[in-house]
């Protein structure tokens, strides 16, 4: 009779843990973040399939999956911070889900995937000691041999060959450079083992903690239900028309506030635009935009605050809701003003990574309004606002990792500058290097605007060139195509 491995076994999983550790280190060590992550991602999701069969058939896992695996592939790809933040992001919500499946906040999956990865040792001792019986033990005894002995021949072979053939140590060290078999592993390889016992073992071993999340979140629905029984003087239906009545006198004032600022900006930076002055334009980005991001957060809580309960079922509540909806509407408005005063600054002194992140925030202002705006007509409850909100972060977040943004930047500044008024210490320093074949491109308009002479012009190329030949190093682990492209251009070949 044929015998399957447990691969719920104990044993299995050390196996699986400590053989993930030390593909972690051959993909890391040395090396930047590239086309390891993508390999790591397959290796993470792999190793859950095994660890987790029933993965396989729940479409949140397969989502969650496939976001991590997007994020990992546009850190390849492109290499930006948010594809690097995205993708730790998504590993972290992946891990935390392996545990927690039931779990519908990607907040709580992300907290638990913390304390999965710090507390993974901890979790794998305890496993470990718990399952230890020698009658249950004795069956991964038996299939052990089959696998520690091929394993420790190989290694034992390897490292022969590996230190008697120069061939066969070139075409080892061209695929993993740093390799265990040469058994000389310094402290950065050891501390990189210890951090991969910690990444793998959040991902292989259940983590002691999390039910409470699990417990925490299960009462809350994503539509709201009516509360009955016997209701309290105070709450009843007398209470509940004065909290209405509240609602409706404070949705009113706060409309009418903002209508009053609605019209200022129509007035001052719709019609009149393009007349404000530098200094105006910079107290409405670093003052006043903030603050007005802050006022519209602050409506969508006063929403959820008064669209909490039974509210929701008094009848002819309707007058509160068609505030509600106005008020929505107004902030929309709101939203799209401080979009135009940015996109003016922008205009004036060009573009910035602050500066494209507040477009990006007000994107996002904008889907937690339209949130909001269903959790009002369609009786949703708060839980449903936070989990979708969550949800709609993570994907704008993969979105926005997609564009190439320091070669928008890049090309955007120097067609737009006056002569003489570009900021070219911004453009080769604080810029990534990648933006050289930008900078070659635009070369003749970047030496008109930023007022250079030929010699200073290549001067500057030179240092840039420099810092893309620091940022770039060979090998198909830190590989990734922005990179490597701008590495190997025309470009980079002139003006190094």
């Amino acid at each position: 009779m044929k015998k399957n491995i447990n691969l719920q076994h104990p044993l299995t999983k050390l196996a699986l843990w400590m053989t993930g550790a030390l593909i972690y280190v051959q993909l890391f060590y040395d090396a930047y973040l590239g086309l390891n992550v993508v390999v790591f991602a397959l290796t993470a999701i792999g190793t859950a399939a095994l660890s987790y069969p029933e993965l396989r058939h729940q479409s949140a896992s397969r989502w969650l999956a496939g976001a991590l695996l997007s994020s990992a592939v546009l850190v390849a790809w492109r290499n930006s911070d948010l594809s690097i933040i995205a993708f730790f992001l998504s590993f972290l919500i992946f891990t935390g889900h392996l545990h927690q499946r039931p779990l519908r906040f990607l907040w709580f999956a992300g907290m638990l995937g913390i304390t999965k990865l710090l507390g993974s040792p901890i979790a794998a001792f305890y496993q470990l000691i718990r399952s230890w019986q020698p009658l249950a033990w004795k069956p991964a005894f038996r299939w052990a041999p089959f696998a520690v002995l091929p394993a420790g021949l190989g290694l034992a072979f390897g490292t022969i060959y590996y230190h008697a053939n120069p061939q066969f140590a070139a075409f080892w060290q061209r695929f993993w450079p740093g390799s265990w078999l040469q058994f000389n592993w310094d402290v950065g390889q050891i501390l990189l083992f210890m951090m991969g016992c910690f990444v793998v073992g959040g991902l292989v071993w259940p983590s002691l903690w999390g039910d409470f999340l699990k417990d925490w979140e299960a009462p809350f629905r994503s539509v709201l239900k009516r509360k009955r029984g016997t209701p309290k003087p105070e709450v009843g239906t007398l209470g509940l028309k004065r909290e209405y009545q509240t609602g409706v006198f404070s949705l009113a004032v706060l409309n009418g506030l903002l209508f009053v600022a609605n019209l200022a900006d129509l007035r001052f930076v719709w019609i009149n635009y393009g007349l404000a002055t530098p200094q105006e334009l910079s107290q409405y980005v670093h003052e006043g935009t903030y603050l007005l991001i802050l006022s519209i957060l602050m409506a969508m809580g006063v929403l959820l605050w008064f669209f909490r309960g039974n509210l929701n079922f008094l009848p002819d509540n309707e007058r509160l809701r068609w505030l509600a909806h106005l008020w929505l509407a107004q902030n929309a408005m709101l939203v799209l003003s401080v979009g135009l005063r940015n996109w003016q600054y922008v205009a004036n002194f060009g573009l910035a990574y602050k500066r494209l992140g507040v477009f990006g925030f007000l994107i996002a202002t904008l889907g937690g309004l339209w949130l909001v705006y269903l959790k009002t007509r369609e009786q949703r409850t708060i839980s449903f606002v936070l989990q979708k909100s969550a949800q709609l972060a993570l994907v704008l977040l993969l979105l926005y990792s997609t564009v190439n943004w320091d070669r928008m930047i890049t090309r955007y500044n120097i067609r737009q500058a006056a002569p003489g008024q570009l900021d070219t210490d911004f453009l080769t320093r604080e810029v990534s290097p990648v933006n050289l074949p930008t900078l070659w491109e635009e070369r003749h308009r970047l030496q008109i605007a930023a007022g250079w002479t030929d010699e200073q012009l290549e001067r500057k190329l030179k240092s840039v060139s420099r810092q893309l030949s620091r940022q770039y190093q060979p090998g198909w682990r830190s590989w990734n195509y922005t990179t490597s492209r701008a590495y190997h251009s025309d470009p980079f070949r002139e003006v190094r």
